[in-house]
């Protein structure tokens, strides 16, 4: 995969991220269809796995796929913060919520991340 298709596929995702997220926002849809939390949340990391992947695309050796985990984790957790920050979510009372959040979108980034080797090595 090269920088350049790795950048418009980030573009991509981000859209599509964003169409979902606006329209779960603004006609309740996250009240409505609780699986929706999981495909943006997903989609959140398979776009973290897409940006990790792009600074290799200029170098010769691959990341390893832990890499792609662990940022699916650090932007994952930070993201989690950030919602408990501006009082969007009560952790405590959310728990559950937050470990799901959490899991779906390592999932996403290691699942890009897994593509785009596998796109890389073909």
């Amino acid at each position: 995969m090269t920088a350049r298709a790795t950048l418009f596929a980030q573009l991509a995702v981000l859209l599509t991220l964003a169409v979902l997220h606006i329209a779960g926002m603004n006609l309740f849809l996250y009240w409505e269809y609780r699986w929706l939390d999981f495909i943006t949340h997903f989609l959140g990391g398979v776009w973290v796995g897409l940006f990790t992947y792009w600074p290799f695309t200029y170098r010769e050796r691959p990341p390893h796929l832990l890499l792609f985990v662990c940022m699916g984790l650090i932007l994952g957790s930070s993201w989690e913060l950030f919602e408990i920050g501006i009082g969007a979510l009560d952790v405590n009372a959310d728990i559950a919520d937050t470990l799901t959040d959490l899991v779906m979108g390592v999932l996403g980034s290691t699942l890009a991340g897994i593509a785009a080797l596998r796109l890389r090595s073909s």
